[in-house]
């Protein structure tokens, strides 16, 4: 198992970018240099992606979390948002939004929390994933990252 960055330029950006629109998450930004997408790679296949976007000195946006339905009940989705709020932590933000009409519940178990969309931080609002790519019902949740950098190693395997 192995999570790498993958680049617009990679031959793997393509089959990531269509597994995210296969579950409906948007991509149209996704060129941006601002998001960085992650894929776990197993056995020479991609079976999850992540992304992340740091938006301001202090915090970034979890990006299209997806696990395809063929890898799902494996505990993928843990290992990528571990590895996401891991990388961030690493960096030294103080927190991790997210927008989500789907997965509240998995990231409420993550230690997530709510936050009314009009309190979202500027950096938040201006992000193309908040004012035009998400539809606004989507929830605007927030992890607070003082004590993420010691999460669970990566010891799921598809």
């Amino acid at each position: 198992m192995k999570i790498q960055p993958i680049a617009p330029a990679d031959t793997a950006f393509n089959g990531v970018v269509s597994m995210l629109r296969d579950a409906n998450l948007p991509t149209d930004d996704l060129g941006d240099e601002t998001v960085t997408l992650f894929a776990y790679v197993h056995a020479g296949e991609i079976c999850g992606a992540v992304g992340l976007q740091i938006v301001a000195d202090n915090s970034a946006l979890l990006r299209s979390l997806v696990v395809p339905p063929e890898f799902r009940g494996r505990g993928l989705g843990d290992v990528l948002a571990a590895f996401a709020e891991r990388q961030s932590a690493s960096q030294n933000l103080a927190e991790l939004y997210l927008l989500t009409d789907t997965a509240e519940r998995f990231f409420q178990r993550r230690g997530y929390d709510f936050v009314l969309r009009e309190n979202a931080p500027e950096a938040i609002r201006n992000t193309e994933q908040f004012s035009a790519l998400c539809p606004a019902s989507a929830h605007l949740m927030r992890l607070v990252l003082h004590d993420r950098v010691k999460t669970p190693e990566e010891t799921h395997h598809p």
